[in-house]
């Protein structure tokens, strides 16, 4: 077994105290910042726990009595005391001035100490009290982030301020060994110099190393190909063995769209596609992937200008085609000069032409010149974009070899639509794209859309119950994978609807990618290995989906943020049983036919993202209707 190092330092006295003020909580809004609820045993040193909320004061108030508890009485409370003390020594003793930004809501609450600051943002240290529960351990979780400012563009030097390019703007293969250096760097030359917390009844030390886990390993991933072989490349594999279905009809007609500015680009993709270019990188469509693709079956398609006006135009033409070739497949490729369209209105070029397709049922594929434009970006980009152009049409480029069989995956996904004064949902929508535990795509389905919550809720748990029961009832195994941003009212009516179904076993799985753990391996690249995971208390894992390979250990480019997952309904289930679902979830980041190595997140959460965006922009045509969504081939691919 290896080790990997966590984020977080943790506190050494684990017999301090906590002097508080409370009173009596009855169940009124509390506005103070200062004041919070938490549950505390009715008498001190209690032999049997007897819990009440009080209204919680670290300084003296009136109608407040003072009380003494142990750091163990309340974990979240103690996170808070954390929390208040540093605060409270910034705003009293910062000997040192360093420049600092608060967080304090009411579940999420750190520090931010600026490290450095541009034009483009603040890099920061991330600060924020923890109790790490598989060790019985508080402290601190301190991490590395860059915080964009609003109005500046994300362009290659964000990137590089946010250590995902390196100083040459290229993909940063050092990035896990540089937010080592800044994190280790601030830990021991600033926060440790002030971290001796003193408190009215002792002294408060921290350990000035990170945390050590034992890290256990999952499988690596195995892939699915033509007439069942298997491999553990997901290029090599389609190259040698084919892929796993091809598409129903070989009889493919590609459209493509470019305003004649752009025509030496269209040249140079075709050339490229064909396989005649880059033969190196991708031998071609016909070789890869089984399509024909040459001048007999490739059109134009003129544009004048790249905005809605002069679309309807190619859009008829489009349809025409479709109309006069029944027993053919379309597809309709854009030439653009960059896809970095942040506009998701109706008068938005992409997103009409996405739209006004897909109520046809007629894929598209994006090129902008900017990203693919350089002979060197195709060459590099084209076994991609051919991938992209194979599965859109109805192709299975690969599965995964599941864990768990006859296994049904929901990967659920919300598009809220929120008042801009208020703030507040005004329409609550949700579905879930549904997928088996091989990665095959099987369909999106529209779970439930209202503007009133309870009923909302209800047409959730219902239509659940309807999709289990109509169209996926030979599954023996059910298991979701939610975002961390949904409710916990949506997860209960989930969980409740599931719950109907006594034959079918089924998990929850809360997924977040974008999280506030990270860790370090012993290896001089401090990367761990790929499929590693360390378990940070009964039903949570931090897994990294990339990472070394065990005789390959060089980083070519830069390595991902390990995923935190967490089992919601999982109190009696062993740790053999969650890696079973572990392994699933990782094997899902392979996936992802958007690319060849696209593995940094599974795709039941992946493809929930992408879907949100497109629901987002879609829901302002005044025709919109989400049923345009429920088609069994990967159109937001």
């Amino acid at each position: 077994m290896d080790e990997i190092k966590l984020n977080f330092i943790n506190l050494l006295n684990s017999d301090a105290t906590i002097q508080l003020f409370r009173r009596e909580y009855n169940q009124e809004q509390i506005e103070d910042d200062e004041l919070y609820v938490y549950s505390l045993n009715i008498q001190k040193n209690a032999e049997e726990d007897n819990y009440r909320k009080y209204v919680i004061s670290f300084t003296e108030r009136d109608d407040f009595k003072e009380y003494n508890c142990s750091i163990w009485e309340n974990n979240e409370l103690t996170k808070r005391w954390f929390f208040y003390l540093v605060h409270r020594v910034l705003q009293t003793k910062n000997e040192s001035n360093l420049e600092y930004n608060i967080s304090n809501k009411r579940f999420d609450f750190s520090i931010d100490f600026i490290t450095n600051k541009t034009n483009y943002g603040n890099q920061v240290i991330n600060v924020a009290p923890y109790f790490l529960k598989v060790k019985k351990q508080f402290g601190f979780l301190i991490d590395f982030k860059f915080r964009k400012n609003e109005a500046a563009p994300f362009d290659k030097e964000v990137q590089r301020l946010s250590l995902s390019l390196d100083k040459n703007y290229r993909s940063n293969r050092n990035y896990y060994s540089d937010k080592s250096f800044k994190i280790q760097s601030f830990l021991h030359d600033e926060f440790l110099s002030f971290l001796t917390l003193q408190t009215e009844n002792e002294e408060l030390k921290f350990d000035n190393e990170l945390v050590t886990l034992i890290s256990n390993k999952l499988d690596n991933k195995k892939y699915v190909f033509g007439n069942e072989k298997t491999g553990l490349s997901q290029f090599h594999g389609i190259k040698n063995y084919g892929p796993f279905k091809d598409v129903e009809t070989q009889d493919v007609i590609y459209l493509f769209l470019f305003e004649d500015k752009f025509k030496s680009f269209a040249n140079d993709v075709y050339l490229s596609l064909i396989g005649k270019t880059n033969r190196g990188t991708f031998p071609g469509m016909t070789e890869m992937f089984g399509l024909p693709l040459s001048k007999e079956n490739v059109e134009k398609i003129s544009l004048n200008k790249l905005d809605v006006a002069n679309l309807k135009e190619p859009i008829a033409q489009i349809l025409e085609k479709k109309n006069s070739n029944p027993n053919k497949k379309i597809i309709a490729i854009l030439l653009e000069e960059n896809n970095e369209d942040d506009n998701i209105e109706t008068n938005s070029p992409y997103y009409f032409l996405k739209y006004n397709l897909l109520k046809e049922n007629i894929p598209v594929q994006v090129l902008s010149k900017e990203s693919v434009g350089s002979p060197n970006s195709l060459k590099w980009s084209t076994s991609n974009i051919g991938l992209q152009i194979f599965s859109k049409l109805g192709g299975v480029p690969w599965l995964v070899k599941p864990s768990n069989n006859n296994c049904l995956i929901l990967g659920i996904g919300s598009s809220h639509k929120f008042d801009e004064e208020t703030g507040k949902i005004h329409k609550y929508s949700a579905y879930s794209v549904c997928l088996d535990s091989s990665g095959i795509y099987k369909r999106l389905s529209i779970l439930s859309e209202s503007e009133n919550k309870e009923t909302y809720l209800d047409e959730l748990r219902t239509k659940l119950i309807s999709l289990l029961k109509d169209e996926f009832s030979n599954y023996t195994k059910v298991v979701l994978h939610v975002p961390f941003k949904i409710q916990k009212d949506e997860i209960r009516s989930m969980e409740d609807a599931l719950s109907q179904f006594h034959n079918i076993e089924f998990k929850v799985l809360k997924i977040n990618i974008k999280n506030k753990f990270f860790g370090f391996s012993n290896h001089n690249t401090e990367v761990p290995y790929e499929s590693s995971y360390i378990r940070l208390s009964n039903n949570e894992y931090l897994v990294w989906f990339e990472g070394l390979q065990y005789g390959k250990e060089i980083v070519y480019q830069r390595v991902g943020n390990p995923v935190h997952i967490k089992f919601l309904n999982s109190k009696n289930s062993s740790k053999e049983e969650d890696q079973t679902f572990l392994q699933d979830v990782v094997n899902l980041s392979g996936a992802n036919w958007r690319g060849f190595n696209a593995k940094s997140r599974p795709i039941s959460i992946y493809y929930s993202e992408i879907i949100a965006e497109y629901t987002k922009a879609f829901e302002n045509f005044e025709d919109f209707d989400r049923g345009i969504f429920s088609t069994n081939k990967p159109w937001f691919l």
